[in-house]
């Protein structure tokens, strides 16, 4: 069974705009099959949480796909990882 962490950072924008942003980055670096899932906070508004959810890596150390990811998409901020949710 593989191992599913995620990423969290806060961002503030859009959250629709935010979202194509991180899906557009994701497909670009040919991620999807590493990066399967994105989730934003509940009843997010201007300011919120992103989780990216992160197949098969099972480091403390955050992956730096995920830096990549966030960049690409001009997302900056204090990466939480790694996080289990449900």
């Amino acid at each position: 069974m593989s191992v599913r962490r995620y990423v969290a950072v806060r961002t503030v924008g859009n959250p629709e705009q935010i979202l194509n942003k991180i899906k557009n980055a994701i497909l670009r670096l040919e991620l999807a099959n590493t990066i399967p899932v994105i989730k934003i906070e509940k009843n997010a508004s201007r300011e919120f949480y992103v989780f990216l959810a992160v197949d098969g890596y099972n480091s403390d150390v955050l992956p730096e796909m995920t830096n990549r990811v966030f960049s690409i998409a001009g997302i900056k901020g204090e990466k939480l990882w790694p996080l289990s949710i449900k």
